[in-house]
């Protein structure tokens, strides 16, 4: 989604979740909008509801390692980009995350 404002577009999330709760791709998106925002507590509700609905979404490892290695949660974070490339092996964020010339 990424549009130019993060507060239009946690709208119109919001407004998606409120038409169905299971839509996982908002949860995700929430979720990404607030750890940018370092507002990491909200970031971990919002990926608990992904997690619910579709624990084998390689976006949720993805984010969750971002959240992880914001808090200092090292070991977690690369657990998560692990697990992200088991299930898909050509996404290049967690690859990259992975890689310690990046780091």
């Amino acid at each position: 989604m990424n549009s130019k404002n993060p507060d239009d577009e946690i709208i119109y999330l919001k407004k998606s979740l409120a038409v169905n709760l299971l839509y996982k791709d908002a949860w995700i998106e929430l979720a990404r909008i607030e750890i940018g925002r370092e507002n990491f507590d909200i970031a971990q509700k919002y990926l608990s509801n992904a997690y619910y609905i579709d624990e084998n979404d390689y976006r949720y490892y993805y984010y969750q390692g971002l959240l992880d290695k914001n808090i200092g949660e090292v070991t977690k974070a690369d657990y998560n980009f692990k697990k992200c490339l088991k299930l898909n092996p050509k996404f290049t964020q967690a690859q990259q995350e992975l890689s310690p010339d990046i780091n």
